[in-house]
């Protein structure tokens, strides 16, 4: 069976020194003899690509298979695990040849007493204030007994506070043998404070000497929690005109430094525009609408500074937003710049230019008889607006005489009381835009049919969006 084994190896922060890689660790120290394929963790600094192992099989070079955030893993070659012994693992390349360090090809059928290997060491980061779980692998071998029992305390597993624990592992077996060895876990606080500060954001100063400005600015650290922050400059200072790059920084109680930085922009400036922050204007086709605005500019050296704008005013806009720009300068060198939103779009509701019903008069003959309203609305933005009935009054009690059937489909009876019974059908119709316009149309129930054509609509009353 393959058997392949990863291990991450995390080690303690430290500097570099000279001008050779630095093995701090590997992991694991030991193999059994021909027991399968096995990858080894090597942690460490400035680490090369090719790792030698040299022993009692010989020397091989192997390239490495991959890195790691803290140095390299590579393959064990079958001829060094097939060949028990001590051999020294050392990597080339990067920046120099690095120190060696011991690994041991174990057979267990040669020893001649009890033995637990343990690895050198761990080290993990802490990922909150509790520390961190920590899985390892502690082997024994050797004695009369194939299969000595092994435990750890703290076992394989266990959460680590921060700081170093000693892990104690016993190995017995049947015959009353006994073998016991140490190794340190350390856990670690290794994450610097996330800070948080502002965006780079821009002031106006009141005069050339510049503007004391505040700003709020936060660290909170997986561990330590929320932390004070340093600024340079610091909230509250005078910052001068011109742009000026705010450094802010925390520590937490393991002395891991995050920082952030953002610009302040101080502005001075004795041309001043004048113009909206916003503005709105109805549409005047479907595609937009012609739109006037001014825009002046102020300066205590030139009473008549240029004011150019793009798009000028009385141009065209397009419905929906946009930006317009504007450059301001005076006969002596000072210039500025702003801008605004200008929105076209539409609030006025449909125009009901014909509404009547079809038929416009009922004999009274006491059913319910379908009628039809015929609808023609425009507008400006919508070329479809959307119509239906609201209702139906009349110039008598109605209750039950009247049933909406469809959109612009009402059954009206044709009953009268007095002379004529007059139903007026209210009509609704409503653009994309939630604009609406009010009207109705009339059905006028009588023993004879008027003489002259009915009125085709009443005033229709335009009701906008809120």
């Amino acid at each position: 069976m393959r058997k392949v084994l990863f291990v991450a190896i995390f080690v303690f922060l430290v500097a570099l020194s000279g001008s050779a890689g630095t093995i701090t660790s590997i992991s694991p120290t030991s193999i059994t003899v021909a027991s399968g394929e096995y990858f080894l963790n090597i942690n460490g600094f400035g680490l090369g690509n090719v790792v030698s192992f040299i022993g009692p099989a010989g020397r091989f070079d192997v390239q490495i298979n991959a890195t790691t955030r803290g140095g390299v893993v590579t393959w064990v070659p079958m001829d060094v695990g097939n060949v028990a012994g001590r051999y020294s693992v050392i990597v080339r390349g990067g920046t120099g040849d690095s120190n060696a360090v011991n690994f041991d090809v174990i057979d267990p059928n040669k020893l001649s007493h009890l033995a637990i290997f343990v690895p050198e060491a761990l080290a993990r980061q802490a990922l909150t204030r509790e520390g961190v779980s920590v899985k390892f692998d502690v082997t024994a071998g050797g004695g009369d007994d194939p299969s000595p029992i092994v435990s750890c305390s703290p076992s394989s597993g266990s959460v680590f506070k921060i700081g170093t624990t000693l892990v104690r592992c016993t190995a017995t077996n049947r015959f009353g043998e006994q073998a016991a060895a140490d190794f340190p876990v350390t856990a670690f606080d290794g994450a610097p404070p996330v800070v948080s500060v502002p965006k780079s954001f821009a002031v106006d100063a009141p005069g050339p000497d510049g503007e004391f400005v505040k700003f709020d600015s936060t660290a909170t650290d997986d561990i330590d929690g929320a932390l004070p922050v340093t600024c340079s400059p610091a909230s509250g200072t005078l910052f001068r005109v011109g742009v000026t790059t705010v450094y802010c920084s925390a520590t937490d109680n393991s002395n891991n430094t995050g920082s952030g930085a953002f610009d302040v922009n101080v502005r001075w400036k004795s041309l001043v525009l004048h113009l909206p922050d916003r503005l709105v204007a109805e549409a005047q086709i479907s595609k937009g609408a012609n739109v006037d605005f001014e825009v002046t500019a102020t300066s205590p050296d030139d009473p008549e500074p240029v004011v150019k704008c793009d798009p000028k005013s009385g141009s065209f806009f397009p419905f929906g937003s946009s930006c317009v720009t504007f450059f301001a300068s005076d006969r002596f060198g000072g210039s500025t710049e702003g801008r605004f939103e200008l929105i076209v779009n539409d609030t006025v509701g449909p125009i009901i230019s014909t509404a009547y019903a079809k038929p416009e008069w009922l004999s009274p003959t006491g059913e319910l008889v379908p009628v039809t309203i015929v609808v023609d609305p425009v507008d400006i933005v919508d070329p479809m607006p959307k119509c239906s009935i609201t209702g139906v009054t009349a110039n008598e009690f109605i209750d039950g005489d009247w049933r909406v059937t469809g959109a612009l489909d009402v059954s009206l009876r044709a009953v009268h009381k007095t002379e004529s019974r007059i139903y007026a059908v209210g009509i609704r119709c409503t653009d994309e835009f939630g604009n609406s316009t009010d009207g109705n149309a009339n059905v006028t129930v009588s023993d004879k049919e008027p003489e002259k054509p009915l009125l085709t609509a009443s005033p229709a009353k335009k009701v906008s969006r809120p």
